[in-house]
């Protein structure tokens, strides 16, 4: 199964499937997808708000990776010595 992100949709692309994303999980998914590494808390974070995140931004990227995996059922694992990456 391919995983893809429309960038300019903000659109997750889960083989033939689009799923459509809120803004900041969209921000969220669009960096996990072009860094093609694992990423921990806080460089998501950095990544996402811009090395402007706010206090709650730890738990905010864990909110959001959890909408991820609801919304379109890939396993993103958090690993703990690496971080979160996608996997199909």
């Amino acid at each position: 199964m391919s995983v893809s992100f429309d960038f300019e949709r903000g659109e997750a692309v889960i083989g033939k499937k689009r799923v459509a994303l809120t803004p900041m999980e969209a921000s969220v998914f669009g960096v996990l997808i072009k860094s093609r590494r694992p990423m921990n808390t806080p460089e998501l974070a950095s990544k996402v708000y811009g090395g402007q995140e706010p206090d709650s931004s730890y738990k905010c990227i864990h909110i959001y990776i959890r909408r991820l995996r609801e919304k379109t059922g890939l396993k993103i694992p958090h690993r703990r010595e690496y971080g979160y990456e996608v996997r199909p």
